[in-house]
């Protein structure tokens, strides 16, 4: 469950656009469109978050660990 960032902004964009595109044969709400766009837009932000902070640690690991290694080689 370490890299679900990408997958979860992409959920996010499909609970922004699915009112329209999932709700064929009838009209949706104001209530279900609202609904579906705030926490679709939460859902994208808290994706991409997520994602950034991975790649943010996983970069410094290398970082950290490529100083130690050439710090005992010396």
């Amino acid at each position: 469950m370490t890299r679900l960032g990408p997958a979860c902004a992409v959920m996010g964009v499909w609970l922004i656009i699915s009112p329209w595109v999932a709700t064929v044969g009838h009209i949706p709400t104001h209530g279900m469109i609202w609904n579906n766009v705030i926490l679709g837009a939460l859902v994208v932000v808290l994706g991409c978050g997520s994602t950034v902070i991975r790649m943010a640690t996983s970069r410094a690991a290398r970082r950290t660990s490529t100083m130690s290694s050439a710090h005992t080689s010396t």
